[in-house]
Order: C-alpha cells, then structure tokens, then sequence
C-alpha cells in the first residue's frame, strides 16, 4: 500500500476539477516527486480535431513506492498542428 502522502495525493487527483491556476495546483504534490512518469499507450480514438487517450503509467516516488494508474485523457489538435490537453483524468473514469 502507498504511503500516506500518496494516497492523499491520489486521492485529491481523482476528485478535483480544475481550471486555469488551480491545475498547478492540484498538480503541485505530483510535480513535487520529480520522479520520471513511464507512459504505455493502450488505446487511441482519433475523431476530427479531438482524440481520447488511454494510458498505464507509472511514477516512482523518492521512498520507493511507485504510483500507478491507467489515465483517460481528451485531446484537442491546435492550429499549428500539436496536440493539447483538455481534459486530464490520471485515474480513468468509471461510467
């Protein structure tokens, strides 16, 4: 089981809806571990401009625990051809 800290962190993750600043914020504990994040995509569903991406990754943490989790995200392709964040959920979603 992960420490207390990370389950904290996982858990205000999981809840909190964020806009703007407070997206830094709600980050800032998972910044803070400065760990490398591993990314396997699992699954891509491309539409015109949009795509939703599912991914397992993986987080070590600076007392050996490594957090995981299989993230469910949107993205949004810009003008200039890249692709955007607009909705980030690290923990999925369940229906």
């Amino acid at each position: 089981m992960p420490p207390r800290h990370a389950r904290r962190l996982c858990h205000r993750l999981q809840l909190r809806k964020c806009r703007g600043p407070a997206i830094r914020e709600a980050l800032q504990g998972f910044l803070a571990l400065k760990g490398p994040i591993d990314m396997k995509l699992t699954r891509v569903v491309e539409g015109p401009g949009t795509a939703v991406v599912v991914a397992d990754w993986s987080l070590p943490t600076p007392d050996g625990t490594v957090l995981t989790g299989r993230t469910s995200d949107v993205v949004t392709r810009s003008a200039d051809g890249s692709w955007r964040y607009s909705v980030d959920a690290p923990f999925g979603v369940k229906a």
